[in-house]
């Protein structure tokens, strides 16, 4: 056995020229593989090119118009990952689409922003009604449908209609493009219903209302809103505290002005930006000469902590003159979250929410195309799981009494984005009156704030 150096190796006849042979292989070798990978990542256009065309693939219902319209993006502007990322933000946020996706693509040399689009089945079919296992007298059981892009156009409409215990039916066909190209909407509605509530007094008294309503609204640009809504309602209840008019039945005729600044990045699940809302409502009272006044306003704000997310909400109702009690101001559980909830006849409630939240899964898509029938609508669909830590807190407020009647609630729970639902909630939630081991429990569904 014997060992050669390395001295001996460089002075074996043709050792060097081996060496150099294998070498030159190797870099030709890698050399291949580099510019075969070049090749199949470029695209043969610049990282921000300039925008050819838009194409929109896969709205097999949704008008082209209205995707383009939620597009900042347009031919001749400069395409950024940045903007196209904002762009999809937008179109998801229509609530129209399983997934939608947003690319460059190139055409013989040019860039074209490619949206692709998986639709789902837009007409719902629902049951609605409530059930009290200690009083099964009092059921009410209804059913409706519900069409959420009627025309393609992002049109919606809804109807149920119920009977049991109480009775009656709703109708809303909200109407988002109703001027093409103008930006102009229209929302008309018409319901009745006959139930018992309970009165101040925490007695129940039979009331039926109805009425009909008309909103128009329109875009003041790509994020701002104007509307403009009148009402006309009938209110009739056997309690005299219920209504304001002698004998029991208000007429009630109204006209409000809603402005909205939506900034927020994603409307079912905002990591940035901001939303204003401010909603002025003046009331008369047709058949007793008396007017009464209401206005909101809500301010909602989200700032990034990667990856965390601060999320608040401040928000306050005033009312002049005394209002009728359907119109009471109220501090809620939509409000202050596992709470019992309050309402005042005049003066003004105020309140402010904290939340902070954060992943727990990140977004993913599952597709079952092979699902007899149902498949095409099976496609895309979106799934993340979110923590949340709340707090909240509420309080009636007048210039004479000052502030009172303080609502408390913090908790924490779960926000899960789901296909269909878009957004569902569960929380668990105290009061400064609750107990420890017994915790209020919401499920709901809806965009929180």
């Amino acid at each position: 056995m014997s060992v050669n150096s390395q001295a001996d190796l460089n002075h074996r006849p043709g050792a060097s020229e081996s060496i150099r042979r294998m070498m030159t292989v190797v870099f030709v070798f890698l050399a291949i593989i580099y510019s075969h990978s070049r090749a199949q990542d470029t695209t043969g256009i610049p990282d921000e090119p300039i925008i050819y065309a838009v194409e929109i693939i896969g709205n097999r219902v949704t008008s082209d118009k209205l995707i383009l319209r939620e597009m900042k993006l347009k031919p001749g502007m400069t395409a950024t990952p940045k903007a196209l990322e904002k762009d999809r933000l937008n179109i998801e946020s229509l609530g129209l689409f399983n997934r939608v996706v947003v690319e460059l693509a190139e055409d013989e040399g040019r860039a074209v922003v490619q949206v692709t689009v998986t639709e789902p089945f837009y007409i719902y079919p629902f049951l609605t009604g409530r059930y009290d296992v200690n009083r099964p007298e009092r059921a009410v059981l209804g059913v409706g449908i519900y069409h959420c892009n009627f025309n393609g156009l992002g049109r919606r409409f809804k109807a149920s209609v119920w009977s049991g215990y109480a009775r009656g039916f709703y109708i809303d066909h909200d109407d988002a493009w109703f001027s093409i190209g103008g930006g102009y909407g229209l929302d008309g509605r018409i319901y009745y219903n006959d139930d018992v509530v309970k009165d101040p007094y925490d007695k129940e008294v039979r009331r039926r209302s109805s009425g009909i309503g008309l909103t128009v609204k329109r875009r003041l640009g790509r994020r701002h809103s104007l509307g403009f809504n009148l009402g006309w309602e009938v209110i009739s209840s056997s309690s005299d505290y219920y209504t304001l008019t002698p004998g029991g039945r208000d007429r009630v005729l109204s006209l409000a002005i809603i402005y909205a600044d939506d900034k927020r990045d994603y409307r079912y699940y905002p990591t940035s930006g901001y939303y204003i809302t401010l909603n002025a409502e003046a009331s008369r009272l047709v058949d007793f000469n008396r007017y009464f006044y209401r206005e909101m306003a809500e301010v909602r704000g989200y700032v990034p902590f990667d990856p965390l997310i601060l999320a608040l909400r401040g928000w306050g109702e005033f009312g002049q003159h005394t209002l009728p009690y359907y119109r009471w101001l109220a501090v809620g559980r939509d409000l202050v979250r596992a709470g019992d909830g309050f309402s005042n006849p005049k003066g003004m409630v105020l309140g402010g929410s904290l939340e902070l939240r954060f992943r727990l899964v990140k977004p993913f898509y599952l597709s079952f195309d092979k699902v007899p029938v149902a498949g095409p609508y099976l496609r895309g669909l979106k799934f993340s799981l979110e923590g949340v830590v709340f707090g909240d807190r509420g309080f009636y407020a007048s210039h004479r009494s000052g502030f009172r009647n303080d609502f408390r609630a913090w908790g924490f729970g779960v926000q899960a984005q789901l296909p269909y639902i878009k957004t569902a909630h569960l929380l668990v939630g105290w009061t400064p009156d609750l107990e420890l081991n017994r915790p209020s429990i919401t499920v709901k569904n809806g965009v929180t704030f």
